[in-house]
């Protein structure tokens, strides 16, 4: 084997492990920094069994392209309101009706959410449905940490 094999060999092997290694430093830092958003995620996927997470999965991935568009309006939403909130004069009427905007986006991808959560139960099982768990920690709990 040449050193101009083995070279390219190497590269091919270390420039993956070098990005992933990045990518795994930065997924870790954004956990510490933020452990609520972690609970939250956590606790909205564990509470199902597994063989109901992979049916799950598979429901949003079919949806994706939908749901993400659902998501462009809740960040185009929120976009809106936060331009509104920082100019120099605070029109109170139009912030009130970006926030009904911003209420009525998140309130719609929710509502997608939930149906398509609805589609996997209907092939799930009364055995499966009956091992989802009850979440360990609920809203109040959580919204307490902001008082801290």
């Amino acid at each position: 084997m040449t050193a101009r094999r083995l070279n390219r060999i190497l590269v091919a092997i270390l420039v993956p492990l070098a990005i992933f290694a990045f990518l795994s430093a930065g997924a870790a830092a954004w956990m510490w920094r933020n452990p609520g958003a972690v609970l939250a995620v956590r606790q909205s996927v564990e509470i199902y069994p597994r063989d109901l997470r992979r049916a799950i999965r598979a429901e949003f991935g079919r949806a994706r392209l939908e749901v993400r568009g659902e998501v462009a309006r809740v960040d185009a939403a929120r976009a809106r309101l936060y331009e509104l909130l920082r100019e120099e004069e605070l029109d109170e009427v139009a912030v009130r009706a970006a926030m009904a905007d911003l209420r009525d986006a998140v309130s719609d991808l929710q509502a997608l959410g939930h149906e398509h959560l609805l589609a996997v139960m209907r092939g799930a099982t009364p055995e499966q449905r009956a091992a989802i768990r009850v979440p360990e920690r609920g809203l109040e709990e959580r919204l307490g940490r902001f008082a801290e």
